[in-house]
């Protein structure tokens, strides 16, 4: 008597198990579908400039995907948070930016390892991404560096089944 109610309970669970996943693998396809077509797919230059005028960083972004990036933030080294940030970036935009720095600042006057710059956005259903950024110092004739991006790479976001859990009813 017991080793039928066993089974039965058993069967009832599994029965409910593969409903559930009739729905849920279909769904979580079409999750994944949307937050793939909604990736912006940003490009991020930065490189030193310097003169009479002052020194800094100028700043190149650039949008090419077909959707917009929303909430950017930009953070550079030797700075206390955001440098830019930036409320949309409409698909197809090039802004671009100064940054000025000071003469004397430590990262134009001496050899410093590990540099990175860091840019945050994220796509219209709120996920975010994040494009890092190392920076490299070249030395120039006046003993002071130029500072340039290379090595770029995007952090996307793992897509854990509570993720996708979450994002069911925006998508």
């Amino acid at each position: 008597m017991m080793i039928s109610a066993t089974v039965g309970v058993l069967t009832l669970i599994l029965t409910l198990f593969a409903l559930w996943q009739r729905w849920w693998i279909p769904t979580s396809n079409r999750i994944r579908q949307a937050l793939t077509s909604a990736e912006p797919s940003l490009l991020l230059g930065i490189g030193s400039y310097g003169g009479p005028m002052g020194e800094g960083f100028g700043i190149n972004l650039q949008n090419k995907g077909t959707v917009s990036a929303h909430n950017l933030s930009l953070f550079l080294p030797g700075f206390d948070g955001a440098v830019w940030r930036i409320t949309e970036l409409p698909k197809g935009a090039t802004p671009y930016k100064e940054i000025p720095i000071q003469h004397d600042a430590p990262i134009r006057t001496r050899r410093m390892e590990g540099l990175t710059a860091r840019l945050v956005y994220h796509d219209r259903f709120g996920v975010g991404y994040e494009v890092v950024a190392g920076l490299t110092q070249e030395a120039r004739a006046d003993s002071y560096f130029n500072i340039a991006a290379h090595e770029m790479r995007v952090v996307k976001p793992t897509q854990r089944f509570v993720d996708l859990w979450r994002l069911r009813n925006r998508v």
